[in-house]
């Protein structure tokens, strides 16, 4: 695992950052079915000591979709992510593509395989990775698949882990849309600016795929990574405190493709805090590239890095 050396919050906006003493916040980005570097990164944070404090782990979403094992990313996160990364808590924020799914379900449940059919959110599941994950689960049962769509779906929703839940989709549905720590917010794809915090991470998880799709907190991408005036609670430019937001969904450019090799690659990657405000943690796992993670503390903030293929700082030199 790669991480950069222990890196300032400073940026627009958080001159006055603050964080609990007390705790020691883990967070993870997109896993996107890259199980064996998911399950590497949490163990490396296992292995990163923090006396007495809380740890707090936190994942943002897209544990599933377009790699080869995501049946084993939500078995990894769910039962077994807490003893990993030796966590006291953990919080589980959905993604664009756990919303997907969620829907798919809800939509067999209610409208069976008429509501699964052309511009539904079943049909983009099914193109973003869905299809995929889909012969996944069957082969791990060794079962064929039903006839009709909306009886593959209910057959597969079956098979997906969902401890402490009714169902896998009764658990998504209780997922929060952001976390927050001290002056750190954690949400899966990021916020509105110029506006209150609430405009975004107030919106209904059903809402992502209608009207409310360009500002939704599973969705953003252009508005809120090109922004620079910091992320204010109040949504006023002129107000000089704010927060860092640590989101996924986006894969910076660094990542798409090229093998990280040290800590000042991975911080040069990820790290957008003195420009943006905020941190990106999708270390391009859709792309086969690894999975980021972030761990913060009031003495200050390390990126981590696992790739999909280890690559050992000595392996890198």
């Amino acid at each position: 695992m790669l991480y950069t050396d222990r890196l300032t919050v400073a940026g627009p906006g958080l001159a006055s950052f603050s964080f609990p003493e007390d705790t020691a916040l883990f967070v993870v980005g997109d896993a996107h079915g890259q199980n064996q570097a998911l399950r590497d990164l949490l163990s490396g944070m296992g292995r990163i000591t923090t006396p007495g404090l809380k740890r707090h782990l936190v994942f943002l979403g897209d544990l599933i979709d377009r790699g080869p094992d995501s049946l084993g990313c939500l078995k990894t996160t769910l039962l077994d992510g807490a003893a990993l990364a030796r966590a006291d808590e953990v919080t589980f924020l959905p993604g664009n593509h756990e919303l997907l799914l969620a829907d798919t379900i809800e939509d067999a449940m209610t409208g069976g395989n008429a509501a699964l059919g052309y511009r539904s959110a079943g049909e983009c599941w099914a193109m973003n990775g869905g299809a995929m994950f889909l012969a996944e689960v069957f082969e791990h049962l060794g079962t064929k698949a039903p006839a009709g769509a909306a009886a593959q779906v209910m057959a597969f929703a079956e098979a997906l882990p969902h401890p402490g839940h009714e169902s896998f989709l009764d658990m998504v549905r209780s997922w929060p849309s952001h976390v927050r720590v001290g002056d750190v917010l954690c949400v899966h794809a990021g916020i509105t600016p110029k506006k209150p915090h609430g405009y975004t991470l107030d919106l209904d998880q059903r809402s992502h795929f209608d009207t409310d799709h360009y500002r939704h907190w599973a969705w953003l991408r252009d508005a809120f990574l090109g922004w620079q005036g910091g992320w204010p609670t109040s949504g006023a430019k002129d107000d000089d405190h704010g927060c860092l937001v640590l989101h996924g969904h986006t894969v910076p450019a660094g990542a798409r493709g090229s093998k990280l090799t040290d800590g000042d690659a991975v911080a040069s990657v990820f790290n957008r805090m003195e420009t943006n405000g905020r941190v990106c943690l999708d270390g391009g796992a859709a792309r086969e590239v690894g999975c980021a993670g972030a761990v913060i503390t009031s003495a200050g903030m390390r990126v981590l890095f696992q790739h999909c293929e280890d690559l050992s700082l000595e392996d890198a030199a």
